[in-house]
């Protein structure tokens, strides 16, 4: 199979490394992959450390709306010319320009797929029926929550959604992961209770109510600290919370952090995500998980399906600070349960989670929907 990877994406951020990641292990996997994105950026340099070569003549780029039209005769071009079998886009732009190939190519022999890492993708006016149900052969989803709101929402039958669950590294992300660099660069005492959590500091990832869960955890362990990884807009408001209520001894904000990112979870002895991001998959959540951490997860979407409650973590209210509390406090005072969980965590992601398992099953999902439409072509032939 010849496929095209298409995110209308420019940052590191979001899709961004879920979309490298399957484009690098399907290559790996022996297929000609082509790979798209927003030119002149972090993506851009990123996938070229990859060993993939992003498209050059494409701009792909939402901001520049008068490229667009260039865009669709150039791609039109390339999938003749180079007989793609496969588009898969992962974003609105993305989605549109390939949708319109398809239908001004006059016999369009490739499939077209999108993967809806959120819900924000999800429109049911008639234009987006049109791209939906006319010009789109199958969808993928990163959690059976999410393709439940695609049916409801966005009025797509259940047959044509696949749940692909995010992926890992596992050979990055790994239980013997030192994390005393990072105690000491940020003077940990070693008896010190670590809490951690990963996210873009933006208002909807829950940071303002994990810190009201923090003054109750600090009650029984004064000593306690909380990690703050991330970078986003919402970080001078997170700060003023932060010395409004007093807990500066506390809260350390460690900036973003992305080659030492292992270093980081590893210095952690409870790991919490209360809200997922705009990739969809949480995988901050599932690379604590790979580490072999403790983790404490919001029950919404993704987030609560990647955990087996009581099992591989624990499943909270987002919205309930106490209820939050209660399940950190409960790991942080029963070391040996943190532990086991932590290890099932693991075992967990080696069972569901690998970027080989996320490989696999999107190439099986394609295979199915080539026979498929080779079938129908043969019937009506």
């Amino acid at each position: 199979m010849r496929i095209l990877q298409l995110v209308s994406n420019r940052w590191w951020t979001g899709t961004a490394d879920p979309v490298l990641s399957l484009s690098r292990g399907l290559q790996q996997a022996g297929f000609q992959v082509y790979f798209g994105c927003t030119r002149g950026d972090t993506l851009e340099k990123r996938a070229q450390q990859a060993g993939l070569s992003p498209l050059p003549w494409l701009s792909l780029d939402p901001k520049k709306p008068h490229t667009f039209a260039q865009d669709l005769l150039a791609l039109r071009r390339f999938v003749q010319a180079e007989q793609i079998d496969i588009i898969h886009t992962h974003l609105s732009h993305d989605h549109w320009l390939a949708g319109l190939v398809k239908r001004s190519c006059p016999d369009p022999s490739f499939l077209l797929f999108r993967t809806l890492h959120t819900a924000r993708g999800l429109h049911n006016d008639p234009l987006h029926r049109w791209l939906f149900s006319h010009q789109t052969d199958h969808f993928f989803t990163v959690s059976r929550a999410l393709q439940e709101e695609c049916c409801r929402v966005g009025g797509i039958a259940a047959t044509r959604i696949s749940v692909v669950p995010g992926g890992v590294d596992t050979q990055r992300f790994h239980p013997d992961v030192d994390g005393r660099s990072i105690r000491e660069e940020f003077h940990l005492a070693e008896t010190a209770p670590v809490i951690g959590i990963v996210a873009r500091l933006a208002p909807s990832r829950g940071h303002l109510t994990l810190l009201a869960a923090l003054q109750h955890v600090v009650r029984r362990y004064p000593q306690v600290k909380l990690l703050i990884v991330g970078k986003g807009e919402y970080r001078p408001v997170l700060e003023r919370h932060v010395r409004a209520q007093g807990l500066e001894k506390q809260v350390i904000f460690t900036g973003y952090r992305e080659d030492d990112l292992p270093a980081v979870l590893a210095a952690m002895d409870v790991f919490v995500l209360l809200h997922g991001g705009s990739e969809g998959s949480c995988r901050a959540l599932l690379e604590a998980m790979a580490m072999g951490k403790a983790c404490v997860a919001g029950a919404e979407g993704a987030l609560q399906e990647n955990v087996e409650d009581r099992r591989s973590g624990l499943v909270v209210d987002p919205e309930d600070p106490r209820e939050i509390a209660e399940a950190i406090l409960c790991l942080l005072q029963d070391r040996q349960r943190a532990a086991q969980m932590g290890r099932e965590a693991r075992r967990r992601v080696e069972r569901c989670f690998t970027e080989k398992h996320r490989v696999e099953r999107t190439v099986e999902v394609y295979q199915a929907r080539k026979d498929q439409a080779q079938r129908h072509t043969g019937t009506q032939a």
